[in-house]
């Protein structure tokens, strides 16, 4: 079997027997499988700064791949990686936004301010001239 057979998407094997060493994200299985990480994981997992900047230069240089395959006339392929490229962008960017409307709540949560819309009616209430409103 060659090496590599059993990995999934495009990951290269790291030689240890069973790992991985890296995910080719111009590879639109490897930017599915992230897709598919960020939106079903009901918590964050740990993602250092250094890999938030690997990831996004992974796929910036899946961006320009895809350039260069429109440029060279292959069309349907290089539309094909902007687009896996930009559904990735945008899952990782509403976890991104998801996160910080969630600070911003708690942070007027702490402060103690409303967090969603609340719509107040006030209703006004005449009482009859013959019933005393201190003995309600």
């Amino acid at each position: 079997m060659p090496e590599g057979a059993n990995n999934p998407a495009g990951a290269q094997s790291d030689g240890s027997g069973g790992g991985f060493s890296a995910l080719d994200l111009s590879n639109p299985k490897d930017q599915a499988l992230v897709r598919k990480v960020a939106e079903r994981s009901g918590s964050r997992w740990p993602i250092t700064a250094e890999t938030r900047v690997k990831v996004v230069a992974g796929l910036e240089t899946a961006l320009k791949a895809a350039d260069a395959l429109i440029d060279a006339g292959e069309v349907r392929d290089g539309g094909n990686l902007h687009a896996s490229v930009a559904k990735t962008f945008a899952a990782l960017d509403k976890l991104n936004q998801t996160d910080e409307q969630e600070r911003e709540k708690y942070a007027r949560l702490d402060a103690g301010k409303d967090t969603e819309r609340v719509t107040h009616t006030a209703r006004i209430v005449t009482l009859p001239a013959n019933i005393n409103p201190e003995n309600i």
